[in-house]
Order: structure tokens, then sequence, then C-alpha cells
């Protein structure tokens, strides 16, 4: 594309090339300087000329707009209204701020979509003032529920009791807490006159909250499509109409283990556990929101290799399948209850046979804790497996933790036997120098074999270890057969990876 007029531009070409340069080229020069002299003042008149055209339309406009905005303002009030009706979002923006003077026709097509969003507006503010009363209301309840909880309630009816939040939504309590649109105090008397529904309203709660336990259960155990780290949707099965006896007598047994994603709880618990531990540590969150959850698979998107943090509470992942295999094994019935496992874990009758320096704080969590470890252990070899480098060609990683087969390693020991933890001996120098090591890296330890089999891509902090020489020693000793030193280490960071 030319910048220049090319006709003129051949005519200048044509006339030089024919001109004598002594007698007629100063002449020439002159004229053509003042040409594009006066044409550059016209191009700049015209520019000014244009700009002064916008300026002129916008204040035009903005005059507009100012003197429509004051006539509908001023007809708004002589209908009643005031500032404090007038809403600020832009639907109301859009109708005030158009640059078109008000007229009768303007007004007419106006004035219904104005009042609807002042009754908006006024709906909206009568909504906030009520929610803002409520939640005062609810703070002046929390004291009598936890009360209620501790000094009122069972031992049975306790174990299974909603939240705080959660019992703020109860029909006895909802409706005391939002009686005369939520301007009573909530004081003693008023609290006693619900106490006998509030009971029946907690136990109906509590039986809801079974069932989506036992929801959770039949979930793991009959989702289609296994492990929640395959890719795709999971599809169940629906659960059987289950009546609360058989709901109980399911959720007693060792194989209901359940986790909560919404804090660092990362051991399985019971039911009643998890229960306990939501009403405790989350009072002010709803059960299990967005349960029961069914994801929308998006097949124009990679479906997460990752759990989906809610709902917070879940069945432990594998974990029905892995306590009925491990129960099997040790030669104890499916329906073992999880209260006969705890006590074999705390009595130090049954424990893994790993040797690790922390199995006597996993026992202190009972058969949960434990199972955790053994659970945890599979799926860090799963996750080596998966993350192998294809040029590493050195040993594989031992694997020391099978619930099933020739060596499992979970034992049952007899009455008054008790399983000996193994102390590895380090050499001074090596305890001296991985020491040193350890004292002067603010990160936690890595096993450079382990470090050298992962691929560059996968290294995630499943591979740091713990600042203790024992449990890098019983590492490199289960793991690949190998003594501790010195270069059994090294030091780097990872992202963090809470599978």
């Amino acid at each position: 594309m030319y910048t220049f007029y090319v006709p003129e531009w051949n005519a200048v070409a044509d006339r030089l090339s024919n001109m004598d340069a002594r007698i007629e080229l100063p002449s020439f020069v002159k004229e053509r300087r003042d040409f594009v002299t006066l044409m550059q003042a016209h191009a700049r008149s015209v520019l000014e000329w244009k700009s002064g055209c916008y300026v002129q339309k916008w204040a035009e406009e903005d005059a507009a707009v100012k003197d429509r905005k004051a006539a509908i303002l001023e007809r708004l009030g002589a209908l009643g209204y005031t500032t404090d009706d007038y809403p600020e979002n832009d639907a109301w923006k859009k109708i005030l701020d158009r640059p078109t003077r008000l007229t009768e026709r303007i007004w007419k097509t106006a004035l219904p979509k104005l009042r609807a969003l002042i009754e908006q507006k006024r709906v909206d503010d009568g909504r906030a003032a009520f929610e803002q009363r409520l939640e005062q209301r609810r703070g002046e309840f929390q004291p009598f529920y936890d009360n209620f909880l501790q000094n009122m309630l069972s031992d049975a009816d306790r174990q299974f009791a909603p939240n705080w939040h959660d019992a703020c939504g109860l029909p006895s309590v909802h409706e005391r807490l939002t009686e005369n649109n939520a301007s009573v105090i909530v004081t003693q008397g008023r609290f006693d006159a619900i106490k006998s529904r509030l009971l029946l309203d907690v136990r109906a709660s509590a039986e809801q909250m079974k069932r989506d336990l036992m929801e959770m259960l039949h979930r793991e155990q009959h989702g289609s499509k296994g492990p929640l780290m395959l890719r795709g949707p999971r599809e169940y099965s629906p659960m059987p109409l289950y009546d609360m006896a058989q709901i109980d007598a399911e959720l007693a047994k060792a194989s209901s283990l359940f986790i909560c994603h919404r804090c660092p709880l990362k051991i399985a618990v019971s039911a009643q556990a998890i229960s306990t531990h939501w009403r405790s540590e989350h009072p002010s969150l709803k059960w299990n929101d967005k349960w029961p959850i069914e994801p929308i698979f998006d097949r124009r998107r990679k479906f997460s290799e990752w759990p989906s943090r809610l709902p917070w509470v879940s069945a432990k992942p594998s974990g029905p399948s892995r306590t009925n295999t491990a129960l099997k094994t040790l030669g104890l019935p499916e329906d073992t209850s999880m209260a006969q496992m705890d006590s074999l874990v705390f009595e130090g009758r049954l424990t893994c046979l790993c040797g690790h320096p922390g199995l006597a704080a996993v026992a202190e969590n009972g058969w949960g804790g434990l199972m955790h470890h053994v659970s945890k252990e599979i799926e860090w070899c799963h996750r080596m497996g998966w993350s192998r480098s294809r040029h590493y060609f050195g040993p594989d990683i031992i694997s020391n933790h099978h619930l099933s087969g020739d060596t499992p390693c979970l034992q049952l020991l007899a009455k008054g036997e008790q399983m000996m933890i193994s102390e590895y001996i380090v050499p001074s120098d090596v305890a001296v120098e991985v020491t040193a090591l350890l004292d002067a890296n603010d990160v936690m330890p890595t096993c450079s074999t382990c470090y050298r089999m992962v691929k560059d891509g996968s290294h995630w902090d499943g591979l740091y270890l713990e600042k203790d020489i024992q449990v890098l020693a019983h590492h490199m000793k289960t793991k690949h057969d190998k003594t501790l030193s010195g270069n059994s280490i090294c030091f780097h960071h990872y992202r963090d990876d809470d599978d």
C-alpha cells in the first residue's frame, strides 16, 4: 500500500527528467516546498476539525446523560423514592446513563424497569439484613447447642450428631432462629422449649449421615471404573435399601474406613470417628458439601487424574478391598469389627512386619492408622513404578508391603508376644556426615536412588523422607537393600501433592 499519491509522484518524476537542473530546478523546488507546506496546513486543519467534532459530540453526549439522569431522578423523587432506594448495578446505570434526553415516550418505557430494579434492591437489602440477623441468632444458639451435645445427649445419639452449621438447619432450630424475621434473641428458655423436637431432629440427621457414609462405602466398593485415579467418570450401581440395623452393622466393620480431605487428617478412621472429627474440627462447614457428587465429564478436556476435593469426606480409596484382603490373610472373618481390630493394634498383637521406626506412632491411631500406613506404602510403590524413567536401568524398588501372598506384611501375634522394631546400626562417621547434611539444608531429604529412578517431570513431594537417621537407614535397607551413607540422600524442592 502506497503512502503517497502515485499520479502526482509520476508527474513530478517526469518533469524532473526533462528539466534543466541549473535554471528550472530552484524554482521547481520552491514550488514543491510551498505546495507541500500548504497541503500539510490543510491536513492539520482537517484533523483539528475532526477532533473538534469528536469533542463536541462527546460533550453533547455527556450533557445529555447528565440531563437524562437528573430528569429521571427528579421524576422518581416526585414519586416518593429516595437515593437510598436506588441500586448501584449495571442494569440501573444502563437506563440512566444513555446519551439521549428524557422524553415522555422514554419515561413511559423506563419507569416499569426502574421500579422493578428498586423493588429488587429492597428485596436484596431485606434479605441481607435478615441474613445478618440470622447470623447473630446462630451465634447465640451455638453455646446452647454445645451444651446440649455434651450434657443432654446419650453417647449413642452424640456419635453421629450434626455439627453447629448443620444443626442450625434442622427444622426445629431453623424455625426458632427465624422466628419473627430472625429478630428474637435466642435465650435458654426459648432453647429449652425445642429440646424434645431437637433430639428427634438430631436423630433424623444422624440417620441421614449414616446413609451418606454407607453410600460412600457402596460407591467405593461398586464403582465400575475402579480407583479414582483412573481416567473417565465413575459409574455406580444403586445402593440397596438397607435398614438402619444393617447400616449400623456395616459401619461397625473394620472395612468401613473414611478420610477427610478438608484438613491434614491423613489417616483413615471409623464412621463414628469421622463424624466426631467433622463435628469438632469443622463446625462451620456444611456436612460433605456437594454430596452425593456426580462429576460432569467434559469430553473436550482431559479428565483429571486426581480425585476432587469435594465431597470433603469420602471412603478411603481401596479401603474396603484392602481390608477384606488383610482380614482373609490374617484368618479373621470379614465382619470383624473396627473395635476388635483397634484392640489388637493397641495391644501390639497386630502390626506391620516392615519394622518402620514410626510404627509405634502409627499404632496409636489403631486399625485405621495401620491400614493407612500399609496403603501409603503400596501406593508409593505404584507411583514409583508409574514415574520410572526409561533411562534408569538399575535395580527395582523392593516392595515389602503385600496384604496377601507368601510374604504378607501384616502379622497377628499370639497373646503376650510383642513385635520388636529393629534399630539400625549406623557407623559414627556416617551418622555425623548425614546429620551435618540434614542440619545444613532446610529442605527435607530425598533418597538419591529414588530421585534417579523418577522421570524429571514426575518428581513429587512423596519422595521426601523424614529428617531421621533411623528412617533413612530403614528406607535404604528395605527399599534398595543398601546401607546408609552420605551419598544416599539429596535435597530438592518439589511441588505439593496431596495424593
